[in-house]
């Protein structure tokens, strides 16, 4: 269902930012910055589109479903991405260990509730909460991107790199 594919490719795109951030070296604090900084406003907006396009519309046809205690999942993600900018954390431990949390979050998200979920909505609501993703998303990172100026050129050769 459409709704499913489109939150999954942005699991999926997140996870490979992840993966290119834990390549920087440890002492490479201007790189870690700028990923860190675009990571947390891609998970910020994930999880904002993903309650408002998903969660909250979804929430109707779910009576009885703990759908939020997976969701809320993301506030702590951002905690701990947060985390990765002190200067006492350990490099090599810690970016690992954010991709593996992102990793059994995203993949309890995607079994468990999407299937739970997938015969509650049609395939017209899955195709119109999609719609809604990703104008919503595409609004939010170009407000976002327009405020992040001074970033924009390394985060341009980031995603060149990935």
């Amino acid at each position: 269902m459409a709704i499913y594919k489109t939150l999954i490719d942005d699991h999926r795109t997140m996870q490979i930012w992840i993966g290119n951030m834990e390549q920087v070296p440890p002492e490479d604090i201007s790189t870690r910055a700028v990923f860190i900084d675009h990571l947390l406003e891609m998970f910020r907006v994930h999880h904002l589109v993903e309650e408002l396009a998903f969660y909250l519309p979804l929430k109707a046809f779910s009576a009885g479903i703990d759908i939020y205690g997976r969701h809320q999942t993301h506030a702590q993600l951002i905690q701990d991405l947060e985390d990765l900018r002190l200067p006492e954390v350990c490099w090599h431990e810690a970016a690992p260990r954010f991709r593996q949390l992102v990793d059994a979050h995203f993949d309890e998200e995607e079994s468990a509730l999407y299937d739970l979920c997938a015969d509650r909505i049609t395939a017209e609501e899955s195709a119109q909460f999609a719609e809604v993703y990703i104008s919503m998303k595409s609004i939010l990172l170009s407000n976002a991107t327009g405020t992040r100026r001074k970033d924009h050129g390394n985060i341009r050769r980031i995603e060149e790199r990935s």
